[in-house]
C-alpha cells in the first residue's frame, strides 16, 4: 500500500508535465491531418504546460508575454497554476 501512495504522489507532483506531454503529442499528430486545424493549438497548449520544465519554452513564453499588451498570457498562466494546484490538493 505504501508503494501505491508513493506512486500516486509522484504522479500528482508531475501531472502538469504528463498532461503537457500528451497534449504536445496530440498537437504533433494533428499537424499531419490537414482537415483538422487543431495541431497548432495543441502544440501551443502543450508548450505552455511544459514551459516550467524546459528552459527554451520558458524563454519563448516570456518573450510572448512581453509582446502581449493585454497580459492574457500571464492571466492564463496564473489560472492554469491555480487549477492544477486545486486539482492536486483536492485528491
Amino acid at each position: 500500500m505504501n508503494r501505491l501512495n508513493n506512486w500516486k504522489s509522484k504522479i500528482k507532483a508531475n501531472i502538469r508535465y504528463i498532461i503537457g506531454g500528451i497534449v504536445l503529442l496530440f498537437g504533433a499528430l494533428f499537424m499531419f491531418i490537414p482537415f483538422i486545424p487543431l495541431g497548432y493549438v495543441f502544440l501551443g497548449v502543450g508548450a505552455f504546460l511544459l514551459s516550467p520544465a524546459i528552459p527554451a519554452l520558458k524563454r519563448l513564453i516570456k518573450f510572448v508575454e512581453k509582446k502581449d499588451p493585454s497580459d492574457k498570457i500571464k492571466k492564463m498562466e496564473e489560472k492554469t497554476d491555480e487549477i492544477i494546484k486545486e486539482k492536486i490538493e483536492r485528491k
